[in-house]
C-alpha cells in the first residue's frame, strides 16, 4: 500500500484511530468534571495544577456503576417475579377465606340437601373430617372453613325445608377467634338452637373444641398474630346453652368431649394437629359416638317409603 494513501486524512484508519482519540478526551474530560465535583462536595479544593488523585477518580465511577447494576438487578428480579401482574397481586388484598366459601356454596348449590338426608353444619372442626367415609353415603357435609354463627344460621334456613333426618351441628369458635362479645355469641347461639328445636329437627350438637394453647400458639398465632384465642370461659359459656337445651328437649343429643380434652381441660395432644382442630383419630372417636345417636333417631318418611319398595 501507498505510504501517501496512509498519510491521508480520509484514510479509513486514520479516522478511527482519530475518532479514538476523540472519545479518550472526552472521558478524560469527565474524569475530570466528576473530580472538580467530588472536591466540591468534600470541601477541599485541589491546588491549581495539582493533579486528582485517583482513588478520587475512581470513586465516582464506582458509585455509578453500583447503582446502575443495582437497578439493573432489582428490575430483573421484578420481572422475573412477573412484573407489574406480581405487584397488582400483591397490593390487591386476597380473602382467601371468602373465596373458600365461595366455591363451597357453589358446590351446595349443584349438590342439594334432599328429604332423610344426614347433614353436618358448622365451621372447619366439622368441615375437615371426611364424614361421608365415617358415616356413610347420606351424609352431606354443609360445614365451611371459617363461618360465624349468623353464616351458619343462615345455612340452616335453607336446609331444613329440604326435611332431613338430623342435623349434626357445632359453631361459635370463629366468633371468639374474631373478638366478639361472649353474651352477643350465646344469644346468638341460643338463637340458632331454638330455630331448628322449633322445626322439631333431630339435633346432635358438638360442643366447641376447646383449644390446646400451647399448639394453639405455636401454630395459629404466630402465623395470625392478629386472632383472638377463645378463652375456656367463652367456650365454657356455650356449653352451659348447650346442657340447658339438651334438658329441655328430647330431640337433642349433645357428644360428650370429656374423652378429648386433657387434665386442663383442653383438647389433648394426641388428638389435634394445631391446636384446633381434630385430627384422623379424633375424628374417628367422634363419629363412633355420633353414630350411636343416629342409630337411636328414626328415618324418615322418605326413607321408609325407599325401603319398603326395594
Amino acid at each position: 500500500m501507498d505510504r501517501t494513501e496512509i498519510d491521508s486524512p480520509e484514510h479509513p484508519v486514520l479516522a478511527e484511530i482519530a475518532g479514538i482519540e476523540r472519545d479518550i478526551q472526552m472521558l478524560r474530560e469527565m474524569d475530570e468534571l466528576s473530580g472538580q465535583r467530588l472536591r466540591q462536595s468534600e470541601n477541599a479544593p485541589t491546588p491549581p495544577g495539582r493533579p486528582i488523585p485517583p482513588k478520587r477518580r475512581i470513586w465516582p465511577l464506582l458509585s455509578l456503576s453500583l447503582n446502575m447494576l443495582f437497578i439493573a438487578g432489582g428490575l430483573s428480579v421484578f420481572l422475573m417475579l412477573g412484573g407489574v401482574n406480581w405487584l397488582q397481586a400483591k397490593l390487591t388484598k386476597v380473602d382467601r377465606k371468602a373465596g373458600y366459601a365461595t366455591n363451597r356454596e357453589s358446590f351446595f348449590e349443584c349438590s342439594p340437601v334432599s328429604e332423610g338426608d344426614i347433614v353436618v353444619v358448622g365451621d372447619s372442626q366439622l368441615d375437615f373430617v371426611e364424614w361421608h367415609e365415617l358415616l356413610g353415603n347420606q351424609v352431606r357435609n354443609r360445614a365451611v372453613n371459617g363461618a360465624v354463627l349468623a353464616e351458619i344460621e343462615s345455612r340452616l334456613s335453607e336446609i331444613v325445608d329440604s326435611h332431613p333426618r338430623c342435623i349434626i351441628l357445632n359453631g361459635g369458635i370463629n366468633d371468639f377467634q374474631g373478638g366478639s362479645d361472649v353474651d352477643e355469641v350465646k344469644q346468638r347461639y341460643v338463637s340458632m338452637l331454638s330455630m331448628l328445636t322449633e322445626k322439631k329437627i333431630d339435633l346432635i350438637l358438638v360442643p366447641c373444641f376447646p383449644i390446646n394453647s400451647r399448639i394453639y400458639h405455636e401454630q395459629i398465632v404466630r402465623t395470625h398474630p392478629r386472632i383472638h384465642p377463645p378463652e375456656q370461659s367463652e367456650v365454657g359459656a356455650l356449653a352451659d346453652v348447650v346442657r340447658e337445651v339438651k334438658a329441655s328437649s328430647s330431640i337433642v343429643h349433645v357428644v360428650d368431649i370429656g374423652p378429648f380434652l386433657d387434665e386442663n381441660g383442653e383438647l389433648a395432644e394426641e388428638y389435634t394437629f394445631d391446636g384446633l382442630h381434630i385430627n384422623g383419630r379424633a375424628a374417628m372417636m367422634l363419629a363412633n359416638q355420633i353414630d350411636g345417636y343416629l342409630k337411636a333417631i328414626p328415618v324418615s318418611s322418605a326413607e321408609s317409603v325407599a325401603t319398603s319398595a326395594e
